[in-house]
């Protein structure tokens, strides 16, 4: 809603100098391919400020969320969405993404879902039809070029849809 997110704790400093650990929970869902900074304001017990460090170019106060941002998804045969109930097929996945750190390491994980039930879609042997790619983001913002080939025998009538996550590490 672009509403500022806050938190407040409230300490006795024990020195007259060292650092407090702050903890606050952002719903970075709607900030993807965002970049925040925190800000933070001391007061004394009289609310008046005595320090803040404010500063937007801070890099040890900034967090970049990163965003996947467009994708497209194509028969890499046919070069269009039609994917034919045949043993052999293959899906290529474009994804562009945003904000992401230069030199880190990302897993982008691609599965093949059914559009009618939303779950994730098996080929004939009980597979589920998935697949991940582990990159270096070389630009903030760029490309990655995916595929995944399946047994489609069984998937005649089936309207399907890729979705697609970023991973570093363990985190989404």
């Amino acid at each position: 809603d672009g509403a500022p997110y806050r938190t407040r704790i409230e300490f006795t400093p024990t020195t007259t100098s060292g650092f407090q650990n702050i903890d606050f929970f952002v719903d970075t869902y709607m900030q993807r391919g965002k970049t925040i900074v925190a800000y933070e304001y001391i007061y004394n017990s009289k609310s008046e400020k005595v320090n803040s460090e404010a500063n937007s170019d801070n890099a040890l106060q900034t967090i970049h969320v990163p965003g996947l941002m467009h994708t497209y998804a194509q028969n890499k045969a046919l070069k269009s969405n039609l994917v034919f109930a045949d043993k052999a097929q293959t899906v290529s996945d474009s994804v562009s993404y945003a904000n992401l750190v230069p030199g880190e390491k990302y897993t982008l994980v691609s599965t093949l879902m059914d559009k009618d039930t939303g779950k994730p879609v098996a080929d004939k042997h009980g597979n589920v039809i998935t697949m991940s790619k582990t990159f270096v983001a070389w630009r903030a913002s760029g490309f990655i070029e995916t595929e995944f080939s399946f047994d489609a025998s069984n998937l005649s009538g089936k309207t399907l849809v890729v979705f697609e996550s970023l991973r570093q590490g363990n985190t989404e």
